[in-house]
């Protein structure tokens, strides 16, 4: 269900639908909402849907969050130095590199900030990869703390938090003074408002009361 450009000015969809590219914006909004309905009221199931209707609309964007939070939408096959770029022009101008996916370690680093003032000393572990695992420095952790909490940004359910959990257990299990936990996502699909995202994403929050929960 996908566009593409003509040579007259016009889009057509998959399905044969012409749509003139040069109408005023209220038109192609009200023409692209009834071909949503048409779309919606096919046999796929709602999930499909969505999938499908993504892919087809932001087919030529890529969307990143940056450390603060904020979401900025990059053009397809962006670098990271794109999106430094988009930060700020210094920023780009002095970037040399980039870590993708770190999300948990600003939000470990403020926990653990937190956690001092409470009297509770954290280390922070940043595994930089998962294959090879790097267990031998998270058991040598967990012999000198006795306790473990796996910062993970992926579902729960057959996460790498799992498969560390996993390794501690065997390796180091007798060292452990509470039961280990996990701050993942639930294990349900990426919500589409505001409201669920502020229930779905864990944030220092979250990895405080857990850390918390493991000396009661």
């Amino acid at each position: 269900y996908g566009m593409v450009d003509l040579p007259s000015g016009k889009m057509k969809s998959r399905e044969g639908t012409v749509v003139d590219a040069d109408i005023d914006e209220t038109t192609r909004l009200s023409q692209l909402r009834e071909q949503l309905f048409d779309w919606s009221s096919d046999d796929r199931t709602s999930s499909e849907f969505l999938r499908d209707l993504s892919t087809d609309l932001f087919a030529e964007q890529v969307f990143v969050f940056t450390p603060k939070g904020d979401v900025l939408d990059l053009p397809k096959d962006s670098t990271t130095i794109d999106f430094a770029f988009r930060v700020h022009t210094q920023l780009g101008l002095t970037t040399v590199g980039a870590r993708v996916n770190g999300m948990m370690v600003p939000l470990a680093l403020r926990a653990a900030a937190r956690l001092a003032e409470q009297s509770i000393e954290a280390e922070v572990i940043d595994l930089r990869t998962v294959a090879p695992l790097d267990s031998a420095s998270v058991c040598a952790s967990v012999a000198k703390t006795g306790r473990l909490l796996v910062a993970d940004p992926t579902w729960c359910t057959g996460s790498v938090a799992a498969e560390v959990i996993a390794a501690v257990c065997e390796q180091e299990g007798r060292s452990l003074k509470a039961n280990p936990a996990r701050v993942c996502f639930p294990d349900s699909h990426t919500p589409m408002s505001s409201a669920l995202e502020a229930a779905y994403y864990p944030d220092e929050d979250t990895i405080v009361t857990k850390v918390l929960e493991q000396f009661r």
